[in-house]
């Protein structure tokens, strides 16, 4: 049985890496913050992945800068890693993967089926996921392009799509959760027979929340929760679902 994973996402705004909460972003410090003063290289000693996401809506930082930002994390973070975010051409597609990077995220550009062929074709299904932002409208659950501010999909419609035009996992994003802390979306929202990994995503505010791991549809949790995990949060969350016999990958520890 494949083992349930837990995914921490990191926002950068081409200038600091920000919290959010529905979509809103506060910015909290820089690369050498992230370091000296969180520790998080310690911090992510306890993930199973990392994701990091270009959030500048300005576009007054340059892809590149993003791009070498991540680089760094890269070099200073021993998991695999995941780049999203604003990307919109091949050119950029190939940075991501030459600077280290396991897979990307393509979200808005789901649209743009040359260039999501062009992935597929290169570097496979498996290196490429599909980001979906979510929220509800009229008690439905619809996707949102461009940061939640573009209305795209009925949510089973986008899913669809998706497994058509052959990405190799969802990562799936909640709006009204987003930054909340209140828990995750009821996983009844997720399309059972999609045949698709899925990343369910906002919401995480406490390890009683890890539990919808459960749920055989959902492969992974994902949080940007920075500060409600820090120092042994992430370890103390591990020994409890490893407790309530979740399938998550045991850490060379003393539990």
């Amino acid at each position: 049985m494949l083992k349930k994973r837990i995914i921490f996402k990191l926002l950068f705004n081409g200038k600091k890496f920000c919290l959010s909460r529905n979509f809103n972003l506060q910015e909290v410090g820089d690369i050498n913050w992230l370091y000296e003063k969180l520790k998080f290289g310690n911090f992510a000693n306890y993930l199973d992945e990392l994701v990091v996401l270009n959030v500048d809506k300005s576009q007054l930082y340059s892809f590149d800068n993003f791009i070498k930002i991540t680089e760094k994390l890269i070099k200073k973070t021993f998991i695999p890693v995941t780049i999203g975010g604003s990307i919109d051409n091949f050119s950029q597609v190939k940075k991501c993967f030459g600077i280290g990077a396991d897979k990307i995220i393509i979200t808005s550009q789901i649209i743009n089926k040359k260039l999501i062929n062009e992935v597929v074709g290169t570097y496979g299904s498996q290196a490429l996921i599909c980001g979906i932002d979510v929220k509800h409208d009229k008690k439905k659950l619809y996707t949102y392009l461009n940061n939640g501010n573009k209305k795209f999909l009925e949510f089973s419609k986008h899913v669809k799509l998706a497994k058509k035009m052959k990405f190799g996992e969802l990562f799936i994003n909640s709006i009204d959760k987003d930054g909340t802390g209140t828990g995750f979306l009821n996983p009844k929202y997720i399309i059972g027979n999609s045949g698709i990994p899925i990343i369910w995503s906002g919401g995480a505010g406490k390890p009683e929340h890890f539990s919808i791991l459960k749920d055989k549809k959902i492969s992974a949790l994902a949080t940007g929760n920075l500060f409600n995990f820090l120092g042994d949060g992430l370890l103390e969350l591990r020994k409890k679902l490893i407790n309530k016999k979740i399938q998550v990958k045991k850490l060379i520890t003393n539990y």
